[in-house]
């Protein structure tokens, strides 16, 4: 069996238009970060004191982050993780188990995540 590993997508672009989700700067023409699963770019500025809000799905056997959200203050961040997993209590008890949580990291730890694969030994 094989354990399976995978950040979230976290892409360094030259920004075309757009502005910075936290700052709200012009950022065209500009190296910026593209967050894929919300659309939204982040200055060099930003990033290196953002907070992003992750779902992490973790069963066992595959582990997977996404980004849900980014914020400049790492309280601001917290409190949207813990609103998305007390929304998460609720709906399990209605529709059973999940493997979801909600969980918050800094944004410049996330960029230099690697996937990952490791083989487990079943017994």
């Amino acid at each position: 069996m094989r354990s399976v590993f995978e950040p979230p997508r976290l892409k360094f672009i030259i920004a075309r238009f757009g502005t910075c989700k936290l700052c709200g700067k012009n950022l065209t023409g500009k190296r910026v970060l593209y967050l894929k699963e919300i659309r939204s770019v982040v200055c060099s500025r930003c990033q290196r004191d953002a907070f992003a809000v992750l779902r992490e799905y973790d069963d066992g056997y595959h582990r997977s982050l996404e980004v849900v959200d980014v914020f400049r203050w790492k309280e601001d961040a917290e409190k949207k993780a813990h609103e998305l997993n007390e929304r998460l209590v609720k709906m399990r008890h209605l529709t059973g188990w999940s493997y979801k949580s909600y969980t918050v990291m800094r944004l410049s730890e996330l960029v230099t995540m690697k996937p990952s694969s490791t083989e487990l030994e079943e017994e």
